[in-house]
Order: structure tokens, then sequence, then C-alpha cells
């Protein structure tokens, strides 16, 4: 069976949300593109050349160029957070926050655990490439991931707090 990449998993939730109009749903959708979108760009950060062959891989694997990658990736980890952030009042719910953290970072730990038996995930994103992101480079992305995650909390409580 391949493993499905994250931001696939993200993009049913954000489809399901965009289907239902469900706050809780839209919450846990947000947290998965917010998980996506920093996750994944903190590897230009942590690790510029292993981020670099994952879009290359990537472009190979579709038989497209890295451009076309490029467009892509603004599609799936950007435009959904950004559509989510723009209609915040559509999902948003205080009620939710902390439960759409819990059940976000369910979803993404479970689908790792699933897809590689950890958290290290090169045989999704880099797999037959000799460069292969050590597994403290791995964690420090799941930091991101789960910053992502509470993102919507993170901005709830701050609005609180100087509002």
């Amino acid at each position: 069976m391949n493993p499905v990449p994250f931001t696939r998993i993200s993009g049913m939730i954000f489809l399901t949300y965009l289907i239902t109009n469900h706050p809780f749903i839209g919450a846990i959708s947000f947290n998965c593109a917010a998980a996506v979108l920093i996750g994944f760009k903190s590897a230009m950060f942590i690790d510029l050349y292993g981020y670099t062959k994952c879009l290359e891989l990537t472009a190979k694997h579709h038989g497209v160029t890295y451009n076309k990658i490029l467009i892509g990736d603004f599609f799936a980890h950007i435009a959904p957070f950004l559509f989510l952030s723009y209609n915040y009042t559509r999902w948003f719910n205080q009620r939710y926050m902390i439960n759409a953290f819990i059940v976000s970072s369910f979803i993404q730990l479970n689908w790792a655990y699933i897809n590689c038996n950890g958290l290290n995930l090169n045989q999704i994103y880099l797999p037959d490439c000799p460069y292969q992101l050590s597994d403290k480079k791995w964690e420090l992305m799941w930091l991101f991931s789960l910053l992502g995650h509470s993102l919507s909390s993170i901005s709830y409580i701050l609005s609180k707090e100087f509002t």
C-alpha cells in the first residue's frame, strides 16, 4: 500500500468542511492546514537541501516541472490556510478549540504511525533518495506541526488577552 501524504488527508478534511460547513470540522481543518503549512515550510529553515530535494522528487514522481510543483505547493499548503483564516468567523467557536486541537493532532500522529511506524517520514517524502533527514530534524518539524495544530487556540487566547 502506497503511503498517503498528510497534505492529502488535510485536503480531504478541508473539502469535508466546504461541503458540510460544520464549525467543528472547520476548526479541525484549520488546525490541519496550519500544521501542514507550518510543518512543511519549517523544513526550509531546518534543512533547505532536504526541502528542495523533497520538491524535486515530487516533480520527478509526477513528471512535471519544478515550477509546477511550486504552484501545486501553493494550492496544497497555503491556499486552504488562507481561505480558512479569511473565513474564520464561519467556523470559529471557542467551545471547539481544545477538542479540535486534540482531534487534529491525533489524526496526524495516527497517520504518521500507520504509514511510517513513527515520526520519521523519510519513506513518504524522500523515498529512494540517498539523502535522508535525521530523526532530530523530523522531531523539530513535528514541533512546528504541533504549533500549527494549536494555532487556533493560541489565536483565541491572544485575542482575549489583548482585547
